[in-house]
């Protein structure tokens, strides 16, 4: 199993209810994905193979306990798990390669830091 955290939540600007520029948006996915990447060979190493069947669990620690709209989230995650392919971990992010994904959301300041925290739990399935 690998265990990847990143020391933030994803950026806001890649929501689908944000209204903004687009380059705005690109900016956002870019920074996102390389900051997984930086944490994932940091935290994992580059594998010889990127994992061509994985199940995953991500715990979402957040600040406060503002309502999330969990499929917004999800899509938030976006350059997240570009990043991780990117990172050489996940041969892809189609459903081909990532076959579950299971997201859970707790309120916990300490765990949360000041930026929030996603840990991504990833195993690799037969």
């Amino acid at each position: 199993m690998y265990e990847i955290a990143i020391e933030r939540l994803p950026s806001p600007e890649l929501s689908p209810n944000w209204r903004g520029h687009w380059r705005s948006f690109h900016k956002a996915m870019q920074l996102d994905k390389r900051d997984m990447e930086a944490y994932c060979l940091h935290q994992c190493g580059r594998l010889a193979e990127p994992l061509q069947s994985v199940s995953a669990k991500v715990d979402v620690f957040l600040k406060s306990k503002r309502r999330m709209d969990h499929d917004n989230f999800s899509a938030r995650m976006k350059g997240f798990w570009d990043g991780l392919v990117s990172a050489g971990l996940l041969a892809d992010d189609s459903t081909d390669v990532i076959k579950s994904v299971q997201y859970s959301f707790q309120t916990d300041r300490e765990q949360a830091g000041p930026f929030g925290k996603v840990v991504f739990q990833i195993q690799e399935t037969a």
